[in-house]
């Protein structure tokens, strides 16, 4: 008999599960079936979780910036590119609207095509939610990043959402 976690298929069920445990109050949302919603302070995660052949489990937010200094664009992509730079997930990246509004969003995708762990989940939802709020805090000017030395190879962009 093996002492190895079970490496079972992901669903919603196992995604609320996982959510509660680290601590949140996960709630189902009301425009998409595959999608859970989780707020931290301020902030609204998504936790969602795609089907078919290649499916992804994903975290991710986003942030309106309204903090005066934060709010230039070249500077909210520059801290992004140091967040980035600094990690491998969650991501960040900066976009503008129609109206010149700076929004910053981060995400974290993991492949669920073969399954995780009961642990692999939760900590995979908690580095998407607690990485995630560290990030948009971080590229907000509201902190600093936490110190790591996680290699990256992500970049932030800056797309128009208009």
């Amino acid at each position: 008999m093996s002492d190895a976690p079970a490496i079972l298929p992901v669903d919603l069920d196992r995604i609320e599960r996982a959510l509660r445990d680290v601590g949140t109050h996960p709630r189902p949302s009301a425009s998409n079936p595959t999608q859970l919603q989780v707020r931290l302070g301020s902030d609204l995660f998504f936790v969602s979780l795609s089907e078919g052949d290649d499916p992804w489990l994903t975290v991710s937010a986003a942030r309106l910036i309204t903090r005066l200094f934060s709010r230039q664009a070249g500077t909210l992509i520059e801290r992004a590119n140091q967040w980035n730079a600094q990690r491998v997930t969650p991501t960040a990246f900066v976009q503008t609207d129609a109206q010149d509004r700076s929004f910053v969003f981060t995400r974290l995708r993991v492949s669920t095509a073969h399954g995780l762990s009961d642990a692999q989940l939760r900590t995979n939802v908690n580095v998407g939610l607690k990485g995630g709020r560290q990030a948009l805090d971080f590229i907000d000017g509201v902190s600093q990043p936490p110190a790591t030395t996680a290699p990256t190879s992500q970049r932030a962009e800056s797309d128009d959402v208009s």
